[in-house]
């Protein structure tokens, strides 16, 4: 009964992601313009979150600086494609160099813990913000325009982003459920003792780091080819709080957290657009609102639905 159970609800979470996946690639094709508009971006802050919640809640980094591979990743994208290479090329070679970067720093970074690491990558960022602002290179403040490709139009952006959320989602799934997952979140749990048995923590920390980094990445590449620019404001603080709170409002620690936190702040992005003044106060509001009467976040309400269905489930069969 057990494994007739199990196989049903493994066969109701396929056709869930089908039907899924087969509104996400008609829409374009139904509902044109605002809607599609609104579905990209929602693609492209799940995939940042997924990318931020990897980070933060299996191995315990708190990035306050995340918006630094976005940076990198777009920047990249942008050089790499206007020297004649194609955009979806472009992007992914991007998302490496994000991903060579964090390899990079990691020697230093992974030595600092909790708070430390937070400020360090966020100092790391603003840093990065303020060279970009006065790079001539890079186009000082006004950033650098992205050549016209001939692939551009709203639909195929679209379908980039989600490509990318999907493969976000999808790695992060994977990588949670792997033996490099487990060793990370015993890495989270207690350093010294994961260490004592033979974890190298230095090593997985890094390989979770670089493969958010490599998400991020993905993530600056597609948001430059749907804007066509890349200027020093995708550094900004704001960029990477935008994850944090779509984490921790979707739930922090779950594949469908940053899915749902995801979509609620592209939501309260598109509300607030007309109020930049309060738009972080509201949200934080939210934030602290969600957290008194909802510590785990958006995903406790479906599992509280999914534990009552199942409760009514077995009254009426019984």
């Amino acid at each position: 009964m057990k494994g007739w159970s199990n196989l049903s609800s493994n066969r109701t979470k396929l056709l869930s992601i089908l039907l899924t996946s087969c509104i996400i690639v008609v829409i374009p094709w139904v509902l044109r313009g605002y809607p599609t508009l609104f579905l990209l971006q929602l693609a492209m802050n799940i995939a940042f979150a997924q990318s931020w919640n990897l980070c933060f809640s299996y191995a315990g980094l708190l990035s306050l600086g995340h918006a630094l591979f976005v940076g990198i990743g777009g920047y990249s994208a942008v050089a790499i494609c206007n020297g004649g290479i194609p955009i979806h090329i472009s992007i992914l070679v991007g998302a490496f160099i994000s991903t060579f970067f964090a390899v990079v720093i990691s020697p230093l970074f992974m030595r600092l813990r909790g708070v430390y690491f937070a400020i360090g990558t966020m100092i790391l960022c603003s840093s990065f913000q303020y060279w970009f602002m006065h790079w001539t290179e890079a186009g000082r403040a006004l950033g650098l325009r992205l050549r016209f490709y001939p692939e551009y139009s709203l639909e195929s952006c679209y379908y980039f982003s989600w490509l990318v959320a999907f493969f976000a989602t999808t790695l992060s799934w994977i990588t949670v459920r792997s033996r490099l997952g487990l060793a990370a979140r015993a890495v989270r749990d207690d350093v010294d003792r994961s260490e004592g048995i033979g974890v190298p923590s230095l090593l997985v920390r890094t390989v979770i780091f670089a493969i958010s980094a490599f998400m991020a990445g993905m993530v600056g590449g597609v948001r430059v080819a749907y804007l066509l620019v890349v200027d020093p404001s995708v550094f900004s603080f704001e960029l990477s709080l935008w994850a944090t709170l779509a984490v921790v409002l979707g739930g922090a620690g779950t594949l469908i957290g940053p899915i749902l936190g995801g979509a609620l702040i592209t939501l309260l992005q598109h509300v607030l657009m007309g109020l930049p003044e309060i738009s972080m106060l509201i949200t934080g509001i939210m934030l602290i609102l969600i957290r008194l009467f909802l510590p785990g976040g958006l995903v406790s309400i479906i599992k509280k639905a999914s534990l009552l269905l199942g409760v009514c489930r077995r009254w009426l069969l019984s």
